[in-house]
């Protein structure tokens, strides 16, 4: 054991060895040393999927300083740069990210590498911003994809199961303005009865909700501001998530990168001391999946914190939570017991399976009940992986678990 954990504190790195390379040849001497080599930056995932049985690089060192190409609407970031880092950058050359998921303080290559998501119904996943990607494969050799290229899909998305990620290209939007309010105190079985429709209400929506009428059920709704607004006669209160200084603006148009995450990056993000699952389902299938998780809700009750319902867009990335189909995201924040939350995980992954539910690559879901067929290009994957890397040098348990239950 390393004695070295993630973000949250619920998983504990096993490497034999972790080094933290600064440049782009320290890493290619780091990747020949090694039989078995993984990488990490900022510990944001919950499991083990970072991890690695010998050496593990902590890729934060190689963050630069993110270069955006106005002209081209295009923005270089490297290494183990977060998104509040990116944002700023590209907020100040005039332009916009599309999407952003909660939290700033993540990596953008992490969360590119594991499908990770903001929220809204024409908003995609935040790795399908990503136009150019390079990365360091397993001779050392580096190799740059470009969207539209054979196989750019399977690598965006590829569990760091493929090689070292080095920089990737995003995509950028026009600058624009957000207002995010909350909607408190609604009826948990109207509002899953509409979820569809409060989830296409504005730019970005999340249902926050603990599943049940005894508890309040909220929106949090991020509207696009154009033109002229009309402050809210009363400030947004929420008693599911307080009012925290961690949180962004809110009932004031500020800037995107000041309301489209949901933490600040300046503080301390999230709850603190937590374990987080999360599931994707067709948005077709939204209403009876949601029914279906209701039906534990007073299992949960002990142990979870809040559960959070947001709408993600269809893509074209094969292991995107969002592959070929517009979902809905059913994500759980729970406290730290983790037999008890192992166990309910397990329960929910069956109650959703008839929905063709998806897992979160980077929070607990159990892989015993993993699906690989919701997965369409998954052989694709397993493909890619053993022409790109032949000899599993970027392989870990995580990773054996993926290919095998693929075939």
């Amino acid at each position: 054991m390393s004695g070295q954990s993630n973000w949250a504190g619920n998983h504990e790195y096993r490497y034999q060895r972790m080094e933290s390379p600064r440049s782009v040849a320290e890493v290619r001497a780091l990747v020949a040393s090694a039989s078995r080599v993984r990488a990490l930056a900022t510990r944001h995932s919950f499991n083990d999927i970072c991890d690695a049985p010998e050496l593990l690089l902590d890729i934060t060192g190689l963050s630069a300083a993110p270069q955006v190409d106005a002209a081209q609407g295009i923005v270089t970031v490297r290494g183990g740069t977060t998104f509040g880092t990116v944002a700023e950058a590209v907020h100040a050359a005039g332009m916009a990210l599309p999407n952003m998921g909660s939290l700033p303080h993540i990596s953008v290559i992490g969360a590119c590498a594991t499908g990770t998501h903001g929220s809204g119904v024409r908003n995609r996943v935040l790795a399908a911003s990503v136009t150019r990607i390079q990365l360091m494969v397993a001779d050392g050799s580096i190799v740059d994809m470009h969207r539209g290229e054979a196989d750019f899909a399977g690598v965006v998305v590829s569990l760091g199961a493929l090689g070292i990620v080095l920089e990737v290209d995003l995509q950028l939007v026009a600058t624009f303005n957000l207002v995010q309010t909350v909607g408190s105190d609604l009826s948990w079985s109207r509002v899953v009865r509409e979820a569809p429709s409060h989830l296409a209400s504005a730019y970005s929506v999340s249902i926050f909700t603990r599943w049940s009428d005894a508890e309040p059920t909220e929106l949090l709704v991020k509207r696009r501001i154009d033109g002229d607004f009309t402050p809210p006669l009363e400030a947004s209160v929420s008693r599911l998530l307080g009012a925290a200084p961690q949180w962004t603006v809110r009932d004031t148009p500020v800037p995107w990168l000041h309301a489209l995450p949901h933490f600040r990056a300046d503080h301390p993000p999230s709850f603190g001391n937590e374990i987080q699952s999360e599931f994707f389902v067709p948005v077709e299938l939204t209403h009876e999946a949601l029914l279906a998780v209701a039906a534990l809700a007073k299992d949960m009750e002990p142990h979870l914190i809040v559960s959070e319902i947001r709408a993600v867009a269809a893509d074209d990335l094969w292991l995107s939570p969002a592959h070929q189909r517009d979902t809905t995201a059913i994500h759980f924040t729970w406290l730290s017991h983790p037999r008890e939350v192992a166990d309910l995980v397990s329960r929910l992954q069956d109650v959703l399976a008839p929905f063709q539910a998806r897992p979160h690559w980077g929070k607990v879901f159990d892989f015993a009940r993993f699906d690989p067929s919701t997965y369409a290009r998954i052989g694709d994957f397993v493909g890619l992986a053993r022409r790109l890397d032949p000899a599993g040098k970027f392989h870990n348990d995580f990773i054996h678990s993926v290919l095998d239950a693929a075939g």
